[in-house]
């Protein structure tokens, strides 16, 4: 199984960790590495290695918030010393989702790929095909 670790500014990392545990349950072979303010490329460079350690897999997936921030030039740095590993950038939680029910008899360069392929384009933007009604009426809430 690949091995899945998500890391990035502030909580991020752990934030969605928390996500997906509420949708999908908790998830084997899966680490979430903060880089919370005050934390050094060092410290995060140690977490981020200590987790390959606990993982303890063939392949691995760095999912990254930012391309070109500290937890992805960290990931980068260490995936150059690993055989079988590939580094995203753009991670949420739909993306992880799938990484994490998608690994199964993949490589980490093929679920990369099919990361990359299948939501390069799914940021969507909500079309209403309603007339706007006033903000006033829904003093109940929405659906009420």
């Amino acid at each position: 199984m690949i091995g899945i670790i998500v890391t990035g500014h502030g909580r991020f990392a752990s934030g969605l960790a928390s996500s997906i545990e509420v949708i999908a349950g908790k998830q084997d072979k899966f680490e979430a590495i903060d880089f919370p303010v005050g934390s050094t490329n060092t410290d995060l460079a140690e977490e981020l290695k200590q987790a390959l350690e606990r993982l303890d897999c063939s392949d691995i997936i760095f999912c990254t918030d930012i391309a070109g921030g500290t937890p992805f030039n960290q990931s980068v740095i260490l995936s150059t010393h690993l055989a079988n590993s590939k580094v995203i950038s753009g991670t949420n939680i739909p993306v992880l989702l799938e990484a994490l029910f998608s690994r199964t008899n993949q490589t980490a360069s093929s679920l990369a790929e099919i990361l990359v392929d299948s939501h390069q384009s799914r940021i969507q933007v909500f079309q209403s095909r309603s007339t706007p009604t006033n903000i006033s009426k829904l003093a109940g809430g929405i659906g009420e």
